[in-house]
């Protein structure tokens, strides 16, 4: 799995929400969210990535969503391209 660090998430947004917005990013294996903070979990990390270009400062119900690399999509990276 490949996860995107998610904050800033309002109040009234389930996993639901967050797993249709993120899936037109590419497959979505797994979404939590624990206070305004979450994680989504891509199958791929070309798709993760894509996610953090494309949804990063996306409005969801008014919030102003940040989508980061999460430190094993970093470390994947770093290790694929040295």
């Amino acid at each position: 799995m490949f996860p995107v660090f998610v904050n800033n998430i309002p109040r009234e947004a389930e996993t639901s929400d967050l797993r249709t917005l993120f899936s037109k990013c590419g497959q979505v294996l797994e979404v939590t969210i624990f206070n305004k903070e979450g994680f989504v979990n891509f199958k791929n990390a070309s798709d993760a990535w894509h996610a953090i270009q494309s949804l990063n400062g996306k409005n969801l119900f008014g919030n102003s969503i940040e989508v980061e690399a999460s430190q094993e999509l970093e470390e994947h990276k770093r290790v694929n391209h040295s």
